[in-house]
């Protein structure tokens, strides 16, 4: 059998889908709820209930509650988008990754540890807040430092990417995974925060040391990358920005980083030792945002525009939440 023309169905598509999936096994599964237990509220109780089957209608409305139901949710989703829109347009960043980079030329330390160092940055971005599509302008960073590294385009792809998607996969603070999950599950907020971190040094470890081993591999040997001839030719047509043009992390980047790093601090503090839910972790990145932009000699035009450039690349997610909240 061929699969050459298998495409996977639209996300959105899929959902709807699933909706009236379930909407059917209504009528045939019998009913269910979870209930807490008297003796310990953490422990939850399954027990049977009479069967409420869905029809036609329950499919129809189920998207629109789903967005009523996930409302808080999904503004929380678009809030950390805006913030981290405008921690993105400070540029603050980039100039820091390209800092480490270049330091790469002069410290053998650096040589063995960047590639393991920056995949961890990333992961530790997917593991906090969930970056995933926001990885895209790192990658075409990435790509040009690490061929001019003696790496190549695959390097330079799997730093952001591989880096930031062990994160959320392994994360023990993203709001998006672990954050709605423990929310329908009616569970503490981070919960099990000790055992999640030790399973996000382990994924990130085995992560950034793959990496390493296949770009050092690359560098003794470039022919064999499968994209050796795609790298060539970009080592002839880019320019890449030399050592001696580059002026570094001036005071206003460094500010911007310190905000950011002191708003994950404050993060950890809030969950751990205040409770802190949504309301307030939304509140976090709002002010985040602001102080970042403000930081980073955004005026308000460029501060405002970035926060909704953060946001809309969210909406999709956002859509999804509510689809799905909508099941």
């Amino acid at each position: 059998m061929k699969f050459s023309n298998f495409r996977v169905p639209n996300t959105y598509f899929f959902i709807l889908i699933l909706t009236v999936f379930v909407a059917i096994l209504t009528w045939i599964i019998p009913g269910g709820e979870y209930i807490s237990d008297p003796g310990d509220e953490k422990l939850k109780l399954f027990k049977y209930i009479n069967n409420s089957p869905q029809g036609i209608w329950a499919v129809l409305t189920a998207p629109i509650r789903g967005f009523i139901d996930a409302a808080q949710i999904i503004g929380f989703v678009l809030i950390v988008g805006g913030a981290f829109g405008v921690f993105q347009k400070t540029e603050a960043l980039d100039t820091a990754i390209k800092t480490l980079t270049y330091a790469h030329n002069r410290h053998k330390w650096l040589q063995v540890t960047i590639l393991p160092l920056l995949t961890a940055v990333f992961s530790l971005a997917g593991a906090i807040f969930g970056m995933s599509e926001e990885v895209i302008p790192f990658i075409l960073l990435f790509i040009p430092l690490s061929i001019a590294l003696g790496y190549d385009s695959i390097t330079g792809v799997a730093i952001a990417y591989v880096g930031a998607h062990t994160g959320f996969a392994a994360a023990f603070l993203n709001p998006f995974t672990l954050g709605i999950a423990q929310g329908i599950a009616e569970i503490p907020l981070f919960s099990g925060i000790a055992y999640r971190m030790i399973v996000w040094i382990i994924f990130t470890s085995i992560a950034g040391t793959y990496i390493h081993l296949y770009a050092k591999k690359i560098k003794i040997n470039p022919r064999l990358s499968p994209t050796y001839e795609n790298d060539n030719q970009l080592r002839k047509n880019h320019h890449f920005e030399e050592e001696s043009e580059f002026r570094g992390l001036d005071l206003n980047h460094k500010i911007v980083l310190f905000l950011f790093a002191l708003s994950m601090v404050i993060l950890a503090i809030g969950v751990l030792y205040f409770q802190w839910y949504i309301n307030e972790i939304s509140a976090l990145f709002l002010v985040m945002g602001i102080a970042v932009g403000l930081a980073g000699k955004l005026d308000i035009d460029k501060l405002t525009s970035s926060f909704l450039s953060g946001a809309k690349d969210l909406v999709g997610t956002a859509l999804i939440i509510g689809l799905a909240r909508g099941v």
